[in-house]
């Protein structure tokens, strides 16, 4: 990661998007493994169920199985998966910007008279956490604003998952 979201001296060598849908792939590649055992044990529960025995005696296409017993008995599943995903990714780019890697690339300062040397050139919220994390004792509030707005992120995708797992617990 470092070659392409690590300012050189020249300057970066890749435009602001092309980082940007760099990062996307390679959050997206690490969050495969997980997204698809998430998904594949959320299916086998409604696959194993009774009904959907049943229904493959009358029909045995696995397609329309799938697309007339299983996604509306799921969907409610997916949405919580891709919440966990969300959380997941959002504490993933978190623990990055601690090590300067930033979302969008980090700025570095090759100067004499810098007084920041690495900056993220996009301002998140997971940037600027890592990018003040170092100002704990003199400007504390730069470090806390970011890292509340986190914290309140990671509550309500929570409260939001337990929701939906309750309803579906209930419904299903």
């Amino acid at each position: 990661m470092q070659p392409l979201l690590y300012e050189t001296i020249d300057g970066f060598t890749t435009t602001t998007q092309f980082r940007i849908i760099y990062n996307i792939i390679i959050l997206t590649i690490l969050m495969t493994p997980t997204t698809t055992m998430l998904i594949k044990e959320a299916t086998q529960q409604i696959l194993d169920k009774e009904y959907i025995n049943i229904a493959y005696t009358i029909s045995p296409s696995h397609i329309h199985i799938f697309i007339k017993h299983v996604l509306p008995n799921i969907q409610t599943q997916y949405i919580i998966i891709f919440l966990r995903i969300c959380f997941q990714t959002l504490l993933v780019m978190t623990h990055l910007a601690f090590c300067k890697f930033f979302f969008g690339g980090t700025k570095v300062c090759y100067g004499p008279a810098c007084e920041i040397i690495e900056r993220p050139s996009i301002n998140d919220l997971s940037s600027l956490l890592g990018f003040h994390s170092n100002e704990l004792t003199s400007n504390w509030w730069t470090f806390y604003a970011p890292l509340v707005a986190i914290l309140y992120l990671f509550i309500i995708i929570n409260l939001m998952s337990n929701g939906l797992k309750r309803s579906y617990k209930r419904s299903g």
